[in-house]
């Protein structure tokens, strides 16, 4: 049961975590000190260190509750059927998440983002390609170790991503998808599947 204890917690947790976020994104992390923090989250200093130990833990904490890993737009469509040139929904779903995602996305892979929370996430991305890679059979036609696959895909699809919402690109997410596709497969997207406004 939930007690209002549990959620004055998680209140004053969304709070550092939105205050966290709005700071990143004007100034850069490096430059934030957990003073600010608080003052932005209209917390106690002590508060923020009750929840969290600095800076970069309440940033971690942001991948945790935030951030979208798991691919789960792909994963319910190739439940149902496992179309060709599969990659290409992979990507479709994974702009998709970012773009609707842009703040924390940002905040944690973008120019102003820790670099060790970036590069954590990043890997942890990483780790979620493989498991895809592995369940849905992407990427069949090369003959090269998963993880430098998925450090290749990861790779690229994050700094494209970071490129297309931190300057404001007028791309859709399908857009970015058929570039990279096409980039990367050397042929063309199927036609005639998802279109915009659709699964998503």
């Amino acid at each position: 049961m939930t007690t209002r204890h549990d959620l004055r917690r998680d209140r004053t947790r969304s709070q550092l975590q939105d205050a966290m976020l709005e700071l990143v994104l004007a100034r850069g992390y490096d430059a934030i000190v957990v003073q600010e923090i608080a003052d932005m989250a209209d917390v106690g200093r002590g508060t923020f260190y009750f929840h969290f130990d600095h800076k970069e833990a309440l940033l971690w904490s942001i991948v945790e509750d935030r951030f979208p890993i798991r691919n789960h737009a792909a994963a319910e469509v190739f439940d149902s059927v496992m179309p060709e040139q599969a990659e290409y929904f992979h990507y479709v779903n994974r702009f998709r998440q970012f773009e609707k995602n842009k703040a924390v996305f940002l905040a944690i892979l973008g120019r102003r983002a820790s670099q060790a929370v970036a590069s954590r996430a990043h890997q942890v991305l990483v780790e979620e390609a493989i498991r895809e890679m592995e369940i849905f059979q992407l990427y069949r036609d090369l003959n090269q170790p998963a993880e430098i696959t998925a450090q290749i895909v990861v790779g690229l699809t994050v700094r494209l991503a970071v490129w297309w919402l931190e300057n404001n690109k007028p791309y859709t997410a399908m857009q970015m998808s058929v570039l990279l596709y096409q980039t990367l497969h050397h042929r063309e997207p199927p036609a005639g599947v998802w279109e915009e406004g659709g699964p998503r």
